[in-house]
């Protein structure tokens, strides 16, 4: 399984996209702090399945871009997009803000 890290954004290798996959725009994760998004360029399509992202590359590879990281090369296939939370000092989760 490969893994691409991006900040707060992990995305995993999946098996399939799930039913009910809704087409939404190319941003994957908004930014809370700056409004630098991350956001898949050209040959991926995101979709949302009752709150969990998935990307599917239909390409050979697609780009993950953000303002303040490096891009990565996501591989051809269907992945899920998982936002990183923390837990905070009262023992609170929240997502981590990049």
């Amino acid at each position: 399984m490969k893994l691409h890290r991006q900040g707060d954004v992990l995305i995993v290798s999946a098996d399939k996209l799930p039913d009910g996959a809704v087409k939404k725009s190319s941003i994957v994760a908004e930014g809370e702090v700056t409004g630098h998004h991350h956001q898949m360029l050209e040959g991926a399509t995101v979709y949302d399945v009752g709150g969990t992202q998935y990307v599917d590359v239909e390409s050979e590879a697609a780009r993950l871009v953000h303002d303040t990281h490096g891009p990565h090369e996501i591989e051809k296939g269907t992945h899920e997009v998982i936002i990183q939370h923390q837990l905070d000092l009262a023992g609170q989760v929240q997502r981590v803000i990049d």
